[in-house]
C-alpha cells in the first residue's frame, strides 16, 4: 500500500540564530587579568561590556527579537595598548524572515556608536568592527570627492579663505565623513 505524499511542507519553529560582533577598544590598555578565569578585572569588564551590547543591539532592528550577548574574549591588539572584544550575540529567527542582514546591522551598531567611535566609557578604533564578519574599509578622502562627485571652485574667494571657511576646511568639517585626515591641528 503507498501512502500519499503530504501536500504541506512540514512546520519548522522559531530558533536561536548566532552572529558575531568584535571591535577594538582604544582606551583600555589589555591586562593579562582579562584572560584570566574568575579574575575581578575579566568580571567586570565582561559585565560592562555585555551590559553596553545588549543595550545597543536591543535598541536596533533587531531588538524584537534580539535575546542576548556574551563577551567570548578579550584579546590584545598591537602592543597591547589596545584590547580587542569578541561577542557572541544571539537572536530568534522566525522561519518565514530572511537572515540577518549582517549590513544593516553593521550601519546601524556604527550610527549608535557615533561613527564607531564611542560605547558607553570605551573609545572604539572606527576601523575594527565586525558584525557577523561583515568589515567596511575606511573611506579615503579621494574616495569621498570621487564618490560626491565634488569638484573645488578655483575663485580667488576660495583660495584665499581662513581656516573654517575655505573648501578644504569645509570637506574636513563635513559631519558625514569622520575619517577626515586634513583636518586643521589645534593652534
Amino acid at each position: 500500500m503507498l501512502l500519499a505524499a503530504p501536500t504541506h511542507p512540514p512546520t519548522t519553529t522559531a530558533g536561536p540564530e548566532r552572529f558575531t560582533i568584535n571591535f577594538t577598544i582604544t582606551n583600555l590598555p589589555y591586562d593579562s587579568n582579562l584572560a584570566t578565569p574568575n579574575s575581578a578585572k575579566l568580571n567586570t569588564t565582561r559585565r560592562v561590556m555585555t551590559t553596553l551590547l545588549n543595550r545597543l543591539l536591543k535598541d536596533s532592528s533587531i531588538g524584537p527579537a534580539f535575546l542576548a550577548c556574551g563577551t567570548t574574549a578579550f584579546r590584545p591588539v598591537g602592543q597591547g595598548d589596545n584590547t580587542g572584544v569578541d561577542a557572541v550575540c544571539t537572536y530568534t529567527k522566525e522561519p518565514s524572515t530572511p537572515g540577518l542582514d549582517r549590513v544593516g546591522l553593521y550601519h546601524e551598531v556604527s550610527n549608535k556608536t557615533r561613527g564607531i567611535t564611542r560605547l558607553g566609557p570605551y573609545s572604539l578604533d572606527r576601523d575594527s568592527l565586525y558584525v557577523n564578519g561583515y568589515n567596511e574599509p575606511p573611506v579615503t578622502p579621494s574616495e569621498y570627492l570621487a564618490a560626491t562627485r565634488w569638484t573645488p571652485k578655483a575663485t580667488s574667494a576660495s583660495r584665499a579663505a581662513s581656516p573654517g571657511q575655505g573648501w578644504l576646511w569645509g570637506w574636513a568639517r563635513d559631519p558625514w565623513h569622520k575619517r577626515g585626515t586634513c583636518q586643521p591641528s589645534p593652534s
